[in-house]
C-alpha cells in the first residue's frame, strides 16, 4: 500500500521542489509529468501478481512469442494488442519490456487529456489516481491502450482537425479493443448536435438522441458479430458502476453544475468553454451508460471511454462556478477523494496488494 501513497503524497512535494519556473502552468505540467514517470515506473516494474490480469497478459505475450506473425490474425486478442506483443517480443522477448511499453502509451494519452484541456493539472492528475483510474490502468491495460487513442480522437475533435485524423485514432484504438469504435458515434452524436441546423430543430434534435439510443439497444448483437461477448464486457475489475454508486452521484453533480454553467456562458467563445462543454457531453453520455448498464451489463466496461472526462471537468467546473470562495471547494474536493483513494485501497480494490517487482 506504501507505494501508491507515496505516489500521491509525492504531487505536493514536486510541486514545492519545482522553485525556477516561470509560469504556474509550465510549474503544473512538469509536475504531472513527473508523476506520470511515476506511474510508468510503479506499473513496469510490478510483479505479475499484481492485479487481477496481468499474469494473464503474461501468458499471452508468451502465447503470441511462439506464434508466427502470419498466425496473428487467428489469435482471440484484438489484433492491434498481438501485433505490439510480437514486435515487443521480437525485439526482447521479455514481458517486463511490455509492461513498460503498456504503460508509457497509457499515460501518454492521461497526459495528454490533462495539457490539452484541464484549467488545474495538478488536480486532475490527482484525480486520475484517487478516482481508481491508475489503479484499473494496471489490470484492463488493452482497453486503457485503446483509451489513448480515444483521447487522441477527442483532442483531435476539438482541434478541428480533419475528420479523417478523427477516425484514424478512433480505428487505431478498435484495433487495441473493439469497444472503442463506440466513440466515434459518441464524436458523430455531438458534433450533430452543435451544427446549427440540427441546433436549430428541436424535432431534429430528438431524431438524433432517439436514433442513438436505438443504436445502443443494438451494440450488444454487433460487438457478438466483432467476437466480444456481454459476459466479457461487464467483467474486469475497476468497473463496478451501477446506478446507485458514488460515482454516478458525483456525475449528476457534474451534470447539474455544467448544464447551469454552460446556460448562463452560452454567449462566451472560448477554448475553455468549449472544452467544458464537450466534456459535460462526455459525462451526460456516462450518466446514460451508468442506467443502461441496470439492464446491459456491457454497458459497464464501455464506460471508461467517457467517464475518463470527469477528471477534466470537475476542475473546470470549478472554475466556472460563481461563488468567491473556490479554496474551500477544492479542500472538500481533495479531502473527500483522498478518503475514497484510502478505501479503495483498504478494500484492495483491483487486486493491487501487495505490491512487488522482480527485483
Amino acid at each position: 500500500m506504501t507505494i501508491y501513497i507515496l505516489n500521491v503524497i509525492s504531487i505536493p512535494i514536486y510541486y514545492l521542489m519545482i522553485k525556477r519556473i516561470r509560469t504556474k502552468n509550465e510549474k503544473n505540467l512538469i509536475v504531472v509529468f513527473l508523476i506520470c514517470m511515476q506511474m510508468i515506473f510503479i506499473a513496469g516494474m510490478r510483479g505479475v501478481s499484481v492485479g487481477t490480469d496481468t499474469q494473464r497478459y503474461n501468458w499471452i505475450f508468451d502465447a503470441i512469442k511462439n506464434l508466427h506473425w502470419k498466425e496473428l490474425h487467428n489469435y482471440y486478442i484484438d489484433f492491434g494488442y498481438s501485433v505490439i506483443n510480437k514486435l515487443v517480443s521480437s525485439i526482447n522477448g521479455n514481458f517486463r519490456v511490455m509492461l513498460f511499453v503498456n504503460a508509457i502509451i497509457i499515460y501518454f494519452g492521461i497526459y495528454n487529456i490533462i495539457k490539452k484541456n484541464s484549467v488545474d493539472k495538478i488536480m486532475s492528475i490527482f484525480l486520475f489516481i484517487s478516482m481508481g483510474y491508475f489503479s484499473s490502468s494496471l489490470n484492463v491495460m488493452r482497453q486503457f491502450i485503446a483509451l489513448t487513442f480515444v483521447i487522441l480522437s477527442y483532442s483531435a475533435f476539438m482541434e478541428k482537425k480533419s475528420f479523417f485524423k478523427i477516425i484514424f485514432y478512433c480505428i487505431i484504438a478498435g484495433v487495441f479493443h473493439s469497444t472503442a469504435l463506440l466513440c466515434l458515434g459518441a464524436i458523430i452524436l455531438y458534433a450533430l448536435l452543435e451544427s446549427k441546423k440540427v441546433g436549430r430543430s428541436f424535432f431534429l434534435k430528438l431524431l438524433v438522441v432517439v436514433i442513438s439510443i436505438g443504436v445502443c439497444f443494438s451494440v450488444d448483437y454487433v460487438f457478438t458479430v466483432l467476437g466480444l461477448d456481454s459476459d466479457y464486457l461487464a467483467s474486469g475489475a475497476g468497473f463496478t458502476y451501477s446506478i446507485f454508486n458514488l460515482s454516478f452521484l458525483i456525475k449528476i453533480v457534474l451534470l447539474i453544475a455544467g448544464w447551469y454553467i454552460i446556460k448562463k456562458c452560452k454567449n462566451l467563445d472560448s477554448d475553455e468553454f468549449n472544452t467544458l462543454k464537450f466534456f459535460n457531453f462526455l459525462n451526460i453520455v456516462s450518466c446514460f451508460m451508468n442506467v443502461m448498464a441496470v439492464s446491459f451489463n456491457m454497458f459497464t466496461r464501455l464506460n471508461i471511454y467517457f467517464s475518463i472526462g470527469m477528471i477534466v471537468l470537475i476542475p473546470n467546473i470549478i472554475k466556472y462556478l460563481p461563488i468567491k470562495n473556490k479554496i474551500m471547494i477544492k479542500v472538500v474536493v481533495y479531502t473527500g477523494f483522498s478518503v475514497l483513494l484510502y478505501s479503495q485501497l483498504v478494500n484492495n480494490d483491483n487486486l493491487i496488494i501487495p505490491y512487488n517487482t522482480i527485483l
